[in-house]
């Protein structure tokens, strides 16, 4: 069987739990991949072939003796190089951190991960320390325009069919906008729901790991070693992507997405009406008036917390540029100044809370504008801020092509704790959109 990498993780758990493919051809599959495509993507900072491999051939071994563990079984996956995986430094992005040593252990994050049976083939590439300093990484869809950040490696290696799933991490909007960016769809679920030890910091209030995928479904796969939901709850979910559904979805309406892209609004646009057509109830909602406020109090947050976390490194090593700006920044502000920006968060938090009440899922954009022309900067990230801020489970879903042949995406958003649920309820809402074509790069073109 050929083009495996292309598989669904829901399709090649299946063929993996019925002998017709093994974890070896799987990982094969991805690794030629990798060497096919990612001298121009350039998405992974290190590929561990031997460690991968040599995973897989146990994990085959483990599957001829009748032994699957669940739908991750022999998957590749890929990692965000913030996250510690045994045996593989963790460099953030950043020279400082060129020869820093193997990390000992795999952080919580990753062991759940293998524990699953999945293989973890290597590290992807990252902003610089996890901000705003573009990453090496090109977009699949258009080569001299931005993935995003900071995730970038981990959205376009899902975008290429490198890996069926890729991990990721979110502090103001680096799930979201590569998944937007790169036609990859993802989930950040509720913030601080996941242990994040073994992982480097950027603003722990905010900070949330995050997955992407292929599609929605995957997503469910990748998330539930981390959920309280079981494998059997994932059958459901797999009918409930063949079938409809409905349920009540609010539009987000705020004076921010006014400036989003004529195309973006057409799209959305378009999105309401076929969601219409298929008895989803729709309704737009006003955004409390404090809502576009979350934008400067997540970035007072966010400096202040790298400041506590990042001064002396900053120091030792005299960075400068976005990074060595932000906690300058942090280093200013005060400790009082910090709880009031908090405390304000929380307020508009149980304002939102309100609209989460009335409706399933919430619809918004991501991004203002499909990926932009270069690699610097990686992009607006404000469209996405409030929502980091709120910690609300988000769901990214790829929409359609522009006119120059770039993605663009929606995202749902739901209460906090209704990670599982968000899920569900989009499953039928995602075959409703539709499915992007592939990139041309690679044999693809």
């Amino acid at each position: 069987m050929s083009n495996l990498n292309q598989l669904t993780i829901y399709e090649a758990s299946q063929l993996i739990k019925a002998g017709k493919v093994t974890p070896i051809e799987l990982v094969k599959d991805c690794l030629d991949r990798i060497k096919e495509v990612d001298q121009e993507l350039l998405a992974w900072r290190v590929v561990d072939e031997l460690s991968s491999m040599e995973t897989a051939r146990s994990l085959t071994q483990e599957m001829k003796n009748g032994k699957v563990r669940g739908p991750l079984h022999g998957i590749p996956v890929g990692i965000k190089d913030i996250f510690d995986v045994a045996g593989l430094p963790t460099r953030a992005g950043s020279v400082i951190f060129e020869n820093v040593d193997p990390a000992v252990e795999d952080c919580s994050i990753v062991a759940k991960l293998r524990e699953a049976g999945a293989v973890i083939i290597g590290k992807t590439h990252v902003t610089q320390l996890a901000f705003y300093e573009p990453s090496p990484t090109r977009n699949p869809y258009h080569l001299q325009h931005t993935p995003g950040g900071s995730s970038s490696g981990s959205a376009a290696a899902i975008s290429a069919n490198m890996a069926l799933l890729t991990l990721g991490a979110q502090t103001n909007a680096s799930i979201s906008r590569p998944g937007a960016y790169c036609g990859a769809v993802c989930f950040k679920p509720t913030t601080h729901s996941i242990q994040m030890d073994g992982v480097f910091p950027l603003a722990p209030s905010f900070d949330s790991p995050g997955l992407f995928a292929n599609s929605l479904l995957d997503l469910a796969i990748g998330y539930q070693p981390f959920s309280d939901r079981s494998v059997n709850d994932l059958d459901e979910l797999y009918l409930q992507s063949l079938t409809g559904g409905s349920c009540k979805v609010g539009v987000v309406s705020d004076a921010i997405y006014s400036e989003a892209s004529i195309d973006l609004q057409n799209v959305q646009e378009e999105t309401i009406k076929r969601l219409e057509v298929n008895h989803y109830e729709i309704k737009e909602v006003q955004a409390p008036r404090s809502f576009s406020d979350l934008i400067d109090l997540h970035r007072l947050v966010m400096a202040y917390e790298a400041a506590q976390h990042h001064h002396a490194l900053v120091e030792e090593h005299d960075i400068g540029g976005k990074f060595g700006a932000l906690v300058e920044e942090g280093q200013q502000i005060s400790e009082g100044a910090y709880k009031d920006a908090m405390d304000n968060i929380h307020r508009v938090k149980s304002e939102m809370l309100e609209l989460f009440d009335s409706f399933d899922v919430l619809l918004t954009l991501p991004t203002d504008t499909s990926a932009p022309e270069g690699l610097d900067p990686t992009g607006n990230p404000k469209f996405t801020t409030p929502w980091a801020a709120l910690g609300v489970p988000l769901v990214v879903i790829p929409a359609a092509l522009d006119g120059k042949g770039l993605p663009l995406a929606m995202m749902f958003a739901s209460a906090p704790g209704s990670d599982f649920d968000l899920i569900k309820n989009c499953l039928p809402i995602e075959r409703v959109m539709g499915k992007l074509p592939l990139p041309m790069i690679g044999n693809c073109k």
